[in-house]
């Protein structure tokens, strides 16, 4: 039995000069316009700028994306953000069937998912949501509302001037991607 495996793993092996992977990564820079953070308690709302330690108005907000189709013909794709103050926004999607990801709208049936298209971005995310459509060329709109701790929740509005071409580039590898899933 250990010999099958063997000859098995030598086999695979000798497939890997056939076999490709592909990884594309950027980042997605933005300056806050906005800041909002709702907090209530006793029944009274107070309002403050940011949450200490998190991005405000004038800073930058950074998307840093990772895709990855590995040699195996699955993807994974990161995304990680310098908004939150305790816990970051953070999203991840791997490899599967997604109705609806590839839409250029967000619709009430797929709010809490990622949703790609050319004019338009949705990451529900790990503390948060992000929403981003462009507006001119490479320059997207960011609305950015937080699931908040407790008793808190946190709005920011940001402008995303001079997204890569790698987005474009992702995406179609990702759209290509799930066709050809369609077709086998």
């Amino acid at each position: 039995m250990q010999s099958y495996r063997i000859l098995l793993f030598l086999i695979l092996l000798s497939f890997n000069n056939f076999v490709y992977s592909l990884s594309i990564s950027f980042s997605i820079n933005c300056k806050v316009q906005d800041s909002l953070l709702f907090s209530m308690e006793d029944g009274k709302s107070t309002r403050y700028p940011k949450i200490e330690g998190d991005i405000g108005a004038g800073d930058d907000l950074v998307l840093d994306f990772e895709f990855v189709l590995t040699e195996y013909g699955l993807y994974r794709l990161n995304i990680g953000s310098n908004i939150g103050s305790n816990y970051k926004f953070a999203a991840s999607a791997v490899d599967a069937d997604y109705d609806g990801m590839f839409e250029d709208h967000v619709t009430f049936e797929n709010i809490h998912s990622m949703v790609f298209g050319e004019n338009y971005m949705n990451i529900d995310g790990f503390m948060g949501i992000a929403n981003l459509s462009r507006y001119y060329k490479n320059d997207w709109n960011l609305l950015y509302v937080g699931h908040g701790i407790k008793k808190s929740s946190e709005m920011k509005s940001a402008n995303c001037l001079g997204v890569s071409n790698k987005y474009s580039e992702m995406l179609e590898v990702m759209k290509s991607h799930h066709r050809n899933d369609e077709e086998n």
